[in-house]
């Protein structure tokens, strides 16, 4: 048998096809006309032309994921910022209830999950916060646009020492209410000072981020997720100063 290669090499529309030729005897024989695609590439072709459509399914599913998560925040950026920063504050809240009453103070029987603080969490979350936090940004981005060092400087420095305040009174103030406490200012007084040192040493690095880096349709969802850092943060603060106030006194 005799083997010829024709075809520009390197061509990749050439293949092999059988060509009947005549020797000069007269008798006719098998002649291969390959190009300089080898049989072995055009294996490795084919096969993955073939898990082609398969990648190119997921690869559009995943695209139209994102593109309805997109679209359900501009049609919806109200309701859709709730809905994730609540779920951000009741996962921290279950979190810490999880690792304190599993592990860090165990109990026989264990201790249950305290389904009320996290209906607290939940409407903090999802009812309170998230709203001021919307409206808030909707109305720091009209009023100063940009990413320049000046106006990055005047968003946090009114993040932080005008909204964050507030954020602290209305959120201890809020779970008084619900607690059902005699005295409602009284966490208030006690916890703001350390908890607003805190959240300075906390949000203005994680608030710079957010006002060079996030578009500001995902600002509150940004926030969020910092949330939850910073109600783990709070919860295991919180915990340490009322163990220290339990110990007692030695005469």
């Amino acid at each position: 048998m005799i083997i010829e290669e024709t075809g520009k090499r390197g061509d990749p529309q050439s293949q092999c096809r059988p060509v009947v030729k005549r020797l000069p005897e007269g008798r006719p024989t098998s002649v291969f006309s390959c190009s300089a695609v080898s049989l072995t590439t055009q294996r490795f072709i084919r096969r993955h032309r073939s898990a082609g459509p398969v990648r190119h399914a997921h690869s559009r599913t995943t695209d139209m994921s994102f593109s309805r998560i997109r679209s359900l925040f501009k049609k919806y950026p109200l309701l859709a910022n709730s809905t994730v920063y609540g779920t951000m504050c009741v996962t921290a809240e279950f979190s810490q209830q999880f690792i304190n009453k599993r592990y860090l103070d165990p109990k026989i029987p264990p201790e249950p999950i305290d389904k009320a603080s996290l209906a607290r969490y939940a409407v903090v979350g999802s009812c309170i916060n998230s709203n001021i936090l919307y409206f808030w940004y909707k109305w720091l981005d009209a009023n100063f646009v940009g990413k320049s060092s000046k106006i990055v400087v005047k968003k946090l420095l009114l993040d932080q020492f005008l909204l964050t305040p507030q954020l602290l009174g209305v959120f201890y103030i809020s779970m008084s209410i619900m607690e059902g406490k005699d005295d409602l200012l009284a966490e208030l007084k006690q916890k703001f000072v350390p908890t607003f040192q805190t959240s300075c040493c906390f949000w203005l690095p994680a608030q710079a981020v957010n006002f060079l880096l996030i578009p500001p349709m995902a600002r509150v969802v940004y926030v969020a997720s910092c949330s939850f850092l910073w109600v783990n943060i709070l919860c295991f603060i919180k915990r340490k100063e009322m163990i220290t106030q339990e110990e007692p006194i030695p005469a």
